[in-house]
């Protein structure tokens, strides 16, 4: 299972997430999508910050698409965090 992160360096959102994944140490892939803008559409991004899990082949398993609460929700969902925020 591979988490990814889709943001913008220009998306205070996406860096807020950035920096608390890195502060849990919750391991992702980050993607810029002003700089791998064909990754963007391949996944069909269309808001930000947008999260992908996706399974052991490369299949899109579930996404999650803003900011919030809900980030931790999700991810406790896949056992990628425990359920303190």
């Amino acid at each position: 299972m591979r988490l990814l992160l889709f943001g913008s360096e220009k998306c205070f959102a996406c860096q807020q997430l950035k920096k608390e994944f890195q502060k849990k140490q919750i391991q992702y892939i980050y993607i810029d999508v002003e700089k791998e803008s064909q990754k963007a559409i391949d996944y069909m991004i269309t808001s930000l910050p947008t999260i992908i899990i996706e399974n052991g082949k490369g299949e899109i398993k579930d996404m999650y698409i803003g900011n919030g609460q809900g980030v931790w929700k999700f991810l406790e969902k896949y056992k990628l965090i425990k359920g303190d925020k």
